[in-house]
């Protein structure tokens, strides 16, 4: 692992992020480094990423990004190699989300899953430059939705994959 890693980042409220690099966020006591595998555009992200957020502007830039898929890299709790779902406070809290290759977690918010990301192919729609949908269809027990996350190195994947977390 570098000291630099992908992530989508937001400079200005309601546009696009832009595909850069970053610095990979070093971890403190009682957090997780994690490995995106994943991570969905939710509701909230796109309210927090227009400056009009119930819980204030977060400030620019960031990485956005409040929930996730993963494999964990560094923890003090968790073994390294797990694969979790996380949330995490990105746009709601100081800090970077979940939209980039590595992203920091508090651990108690990772439940492990027993399951792991299965590939399924299908057509996706047409993304800006430098985004590559998984057209990920990601399932949870409250709800499904498209999930669209940064090229980092799912290149292998074309098409869809369907996180059966």
């Amino acid at each position: 692992m570098g000291d630099e890693m992908p992530a989508a980042v937001l400079r200005k409220y309601a546009a696009l992020p832009g595909y850069l690099q970053w610095p990979v966020p070093q971890r403190q006591s009682g957090q997780a480094l994690v490995r995106v595998l994943a991570a969905p555009i939710s509701p909230l992200d796109l309210l927090c990423a227009s400056g009009t957020s119930y819980f204030g502007a977060p400030k620019l830039p960031y990485i956005p990004g409040t929930q996730g898929v993963g494999i964990v890299m560094e923890a003090d709790a968790l073994a390294p190699g797990q694969r979790v779902w996380f949330s995490c406070d990105a746009g709601m809290k100081p800090g970077d989300g979940s939209m980039a290759q590595y992203c920091l977690i508090e651990e108690a918010s990772a439940p492990p899953r027993s399951r792991a990301a299965s590939p399924r192919h299908s057509d996706s729609p047409p993304l800006p430059p430098g985004w590559r949908s998984l057209g990920a269809v990601a399932s949870s027990q409250v709800s499904r939705c498209w999930c669209w996350v940064p090229v980092v190195r799912w290149d292998r994947w074309p098409g869809c994959l369907e996180l059966a977390v």
